[in-house]
């Protein structure tokens, strides 16, 4: 059962009988309510509320030295929300009236009424607390990310003590998260009963709050915890707690990072880090874990470096030239499977992903760049919500077999990368636009580049220059009449300037000083 924090009463009253009975009346309500001060003076009071912050006054209004007039005055410039209950005499209804206009919570008349007064408590109750745990809860999760917009309030949670602990409903998820990801996650949040799930928890706690975390299948659960705790009662809540979110939210993983020690309010952001670097190390793609951190616990899993070994990618690499699929896969999900047998983290299974998709992405040429961004978006956004590795590996396999290269695909290619080839030997010497080739065989330029090169190792510009530079030589060497800017033109240069540029570039001297000296 949830446990209520006690709200501090302060009383101030100069008749001691009727301050001794306003106390004796509260301690006898067996409500949540605790005098830690009284005062017979309204300046007396004034000290007494500046130290202890209490949740509410009674105050009276006709007092020496200073009256209850005057007192709340003074409250309201330091306190302005704090509530106020006001007794007075029958006679005293414009002391009331003034009162009154400092916005009061309540106003009593004397003899009191036990049952008027646990009325006027109550009220208090019903404003105070809402407003107390939103304070709080700021304070927190402004602690948690580390700010201090509202370090000016935080002395009111300067003595709490919490437990932390770091949820996170099935796998990480990346820090670019879709609107569609989103809502699923809030609907898996919205499947499990909170209010019964910390009233069930081994160690009671006064409050608690669920806070989100920065990613949408994350949050941070707080209890406010007691000056007992032991590192044994968090364990059990943390299993316990572990065991009821697995129960509303199958078959997704549930992961807990919690601090094994009890954490007051200004070492909420360190341990909050700290919980946060373990889950990112140690989580393990679809199973359900709980990782302590304390300065006794370590983590027992060493962090290997992960990504492809060098057997593996060429053994792959060499699987891709030729597109054997029948071999491929197997050894693809070998290779799967020896990361999971190595105990590698979420993170270093995503980096090996990357490893791989990169080693595809190299060798098929043919697929684009948008093609190969939305095969990477499709495998992380699976890696997120994989329930377990085996069917996360299958997916992974079906996104990368659609980039291989069916044999009458690659058939077809072969043929018209020898076409190309072909119309380039019989047209080196035209003014060749790779525009109007890629019209001429209905394909893009940058289509054509590809397959060009997968098939003849080199781009067609290269092999048309190639071409040319061949033709140039012999024309210079078999045919010295003829002047350079004729054989440039002969060979598809019409600027004798570029022509002798491109030539020296690739035969590492200028024409002239070829034809003196071909060697």
């Amino acid at each position: 059962m949830k446990l209520v924090k006690s709200l501090k009463i302060i009383v101030i009253e100069d008749e001691p009988v009727i301050l001794e009975n306003i106390i004796k009346k509260i301690k006898g309500s067996q409500a949540e309510f605790t005098v830690v001060a009284k005062a017979y003076n309204g300046k007396n009071g004034l000290a007494l509320i500046k130290a202890h912050k209490p949740d509410a006054i009674i105050t009276d209004i006709k007092m020496p030295i200073m009256d209850g007039i005057e007192l709340i005055s003074q409250v309201r410039l330091l306190f302005p929300e704090m509530p106020v209950i006001v007794l007075s005499g029958y006679d005293e209804f414009e002391y009331a009236r003034q009162a009154m206009r400092f916005g009061v919570m309540d106003y009593l008349l004397k003899p009191l009424d036990t049952a008027m007064l646990l009325d006027a408590l109550n009220r208090v109750r019903n404003v105070v607390y809402p407003k107390n745990d939103l304070i709080e809860r700021n304070i927190i999760s402004s602690e948690l990310l580390g700010q201090n917009q509202v370090r000016e309030l935080a002395t009111l949670t300067n003595d709490a003590r919490y437990q932390i602990v770091l949820i996170c409903l099935g796998n990480l998820c990346n820090h670019v998260t879709s609107i569609n990801r989103a809502y699923f996650f809030a609907d898996l949040w919205g499947q499990i009963d909170w209010e019964q799930t910390i009233e069930q928890l081994p160690s009671k706690s006064q409050s608690w709050w669920l806070i989100d975390e920065k990613l949408s299948n994350q949050k941070f659960l707080i209890l406010s915890a007691a000056e007992n705790n032991e590192i044994s009662d968090i364990q059990s809540t943390a299993e316990w707690l572990q065991a009821s979110l697995l129960a509303a939210v199958a078959p997704y993983a549930v992961n807990i990072s919690v601090h094994a020690e009890i954490t007051p309010n200004h070492e909420l952001w360190k341990v909050a880090q700290e919980l946060r670097s373990r889950l990112e190390r140690n989580m393990l793609l679809g199973k359900s874990s709980i990782h302590f951190s304390s300065s006794e616990i370590k983590s027992k899993r060493e962090d290997s470096s992960g990504g492809v070994s060098p057997s593996a990618y060429n053994r792959i690499s060499s699987l891709l030239e030729t597109d054997n699929t029948e071999l491929l896969r197997p050894a693809l999900f070998k290779l799967f499977e020896s990361w999971e047998t190595a105990g590698y983290s979420q993170r270093q299974i995503e980096k090996t992903f990357g490893d791989l998709i990169d080693l595809f992405r190299r060798s098929k040429i043919l697929i684009g760049k948008d093609e190969w961004d939305d095969i990477e978006a499709q495998i992380l956004d699976s890696i997120s919500l994989s329930v377990d590795y085996a069917t996360l590996c299958t997916k992974v396999w079906s996104l990368l077999e659609r980039t291989l290269i069916p044999k009458n695909i690659i058939e077809e290619t072969a043929e018209l990368s020898d076409k190309i080839e072909q119309y380039l030997q019989d047209h080196y010497a035209e003014d060749i636009s790779f525009e109007e080739l890629a019209h001429k065989f209905n394909f893009t330029s940058a289509y054509l580049t590809k397959i060009f090169k997968k098939h003849k190792n080199e781009t067609p510009l290269k092999y048309l220059t190639s071409l040319r530079m061949e033709e140039a030589k012999r024309l210079i060497v078999e045919h010295k009449e003829l002047d350079l800017r004729i054989i440039a033109e002969m060979i598809g240069y019409f600027d004798p300037h570029y022509f002798s540029k491109v030539f020296k570039s690739n035969v590492g001297k200028t024409p002239t000083e070829y034809r003196t000296d071909p060697i």
